[in-house]
């Protein structure tokens, strides 16, 4: 299933607030000191720019990444 199929209670992942595209940039990866990784991103179609915050959780497939 394509993600232009998706309605939005089925998109999963990180969308822009203003336009809702998925298609976001990474600009900038920053590591904390309590294990998380801040993402400072830019959508590709409107060039809002947000910050992600990403925590590491093991499970029994191993680590895994969860964004808040």
């Amino acid at each position: 299933m394509g993600a232009s199929s998706l309605t939005g209670a089925e998109h999963r992942g990180v969308q822009c607030p203003e336009c809702g595209c998925a298609r976001l940039e990474v600009l900038q990866t920053r590591h904390t000191h309590d294990m998380r990784i801040l993402r400072r991103r830019r959508c590709r179609r409107c060039g809002t720019r947000i910050t992600t915050a990403e925590h590491l959780l093991a499970g029994p497939r191993g680590p895994c990444c969860r964004y808040r």
